[in-house]
């Protein structure tokens, strides 16, 4: 008589997660887990290979802390990754493809997954900070800010850079370029963290020039000024 081999409850459950692609009428590929879209790509191999990673993981790992899916920097490379293994990676032209910057559309894949897997999402200053390794300082500024975008877009920063409003950037007086602040709006308690890389604003009293992509996050898109606090962030140990 053959032996029935009863799998672990919590290995069963992890194979019901187990991940899948789906392609789409727009031509494009969808990676699923627990049937919930995590990601979408053009290169269907691409993202088979992504499936067969999450589906690794899910395997070797039924006893999985889905706390541990974290963002990452390799190689200045956004990606998401369990304790060291990456599972996927955010470029530019992935992003682009999608008119999202790399941070924000790895929030959006990370917390895709997380939930998929019962896990909280992060919020975007918690993604910021874990990709950046920072932590914030006893600096704080508070002020109005106002916001740039398309008439900039593709013209050259005061630090030489070009500015593109899809990136969390901002422009300050005299902060040193490459500053990480943290900004809140202090009508709505939205936060973001941003880096300088301009100057300016030039109308007082305005404190901080957002990029688009940062006034979006901060709920403040409309043409005007939105009071703002701001913490300066420092890389940690």
């Amino acid at each position: 008589m053959s032996q029935v081999v009863e799998m672990a409850p919590s290995l069963q459950s992890r194979l019901a997660d187990f991940p899948r692609v789906q392609a789409s009428s727009s031509g494009t590929t969808q990676v699923l887990v627990n049937e919930r879209p995590i990601l979408k790509l053009r290169d269907r191999e691409r993202a088979e290979v992504i499936a067969d990673q999450i589906g690794l993981m899910l395997v070797l790992n039924p006893e999985l802390n889905a706390d541990q899916i974290r963002p990452a920097l390799v190689a200045d490379v956004p990606v998401v990754r369990f304790r060291e293994r990456v599972l996927f990676t955010i470029d530019r032209k992935l992003a682009a493809a999608q008119k999202r910057n790399s941070v924000s559309l790895l929030q959006d894949s990370l917390n895709r997954l997380r939930t998929a897997l019962g896990e909280r999402p992060l919020s975007m200053v918690e993604v910021q900070a874990d990709l950046y390794n920072l932590k914030a300082t006893r600096q704080r500024l508070k002020g109005l800010a106002s916001w740039y975008g398309p008439r900039f877009n593709g013209r050259p920063t005061a630090s030489g850079e070009t500015f593109e409003q899809r990136e969390f950037t901002a422009a300050h007086p005299t902060l040193p370029f490459n500053t990480f602040l943290q900004v809140t709006n202090r009508h709505t308690g939205s936060s973001v963290i941003v880096r300088v890389n301009d100057r300016g604003p030039y109308v007082k009293p305005r404190m901080l020039d957002l990029s688009r992509a940062a006034a979006y996050a901060l709920g403040s898109t409309h043409p005007g000024v939105v009071p703002v606090e701001a913490v300066v962030m420092k890389p940690g140990s």
